[in-house]
């Protein structure tokens, strides 16, 4: 009988097993994810630090996987915008759309995109956009400003029924909006038939 190992022994050696094995899986988690906060924090920072908006956009492309990049290409697309820089903001917002589709703001690139398109005079392209944020069918600043963007272009190509119908319709559905005038000007712009 000395050999033997009682089934209370085994069970005891089991469960001490089981605890230290959950006990070092837990430890090695808890070391993986403050690395990785540590990591991230870091990478905050270098985009903090950054000097130009080329530098931020680098370092964003390079940490995709983050969702804070998103926002991040966003932002570099918006500035490169406001530097009129328009073939690297159209590019930028056109990286945004192709790596994040369906995000929440996807219709923000889309708007960015066409007035990018617009200031290079390829309004058909800038008007395709616009319509794509409309087909989303979401309820947003995004979408006026889409809806205001598109009758004011048909306004210049002289397309004015269409116009005209665009902007009733949003008139009808928004008269308290604050874009409201903005939609009643463009409206008095086009000529009576």
């Amino acid at each position: 009988m000395k050999g033997k190992i009682s089934t209370g022994t085994l069970v005891l050696i089991g469960t001490v097993s089981l605890f230290l094995l959950f006990s070092f899986g837990l430890l090695a988690y808890r070391i993986m994810v403050d690395r990785t906060q540590a990591e991230w924090a870091k990478i905050i920072l270098d985009y903090d630090e950054a000097k130009s908006t080329e530098e931020k956009l680098k370092i964003a492309k390079e940490h995709l996987s983050h969702k804070q990049t998103a926002v991040w290409i966003l932002e570099c697309a918006d500035s490169f915008f406001e530097k009129r820089a328009i073939s690297e903001a159209l590019s930028t917002y056109q990286f945004f759309i192709d790596h994040f589709a369906g995000h929440p703001l996807e219709a923000g690139a889309l708007l960015g995109a066409g007035e990018c398109l617009e200031s290079q005079g390829k309004i058909a392209e800038a008007l395709n956009l616009y319509r794509r944020i409309l087909e989303k069918k979401e309820s947003s600043s995004y979408n006026t400003v889409a809806t205001l963007r598109i009758a004011q272009l048909r306004i210049q190509k002289k397309e004015y029924a269409p116009a005209k119908e665009l902007l009733e319709k949003f008139l009808s559905q928004n008269s308290t909006s604050p874009f409201a005038n903005q939609a009643q000007m463009l409206l008095e712009m086009i000529p009576s038939s």
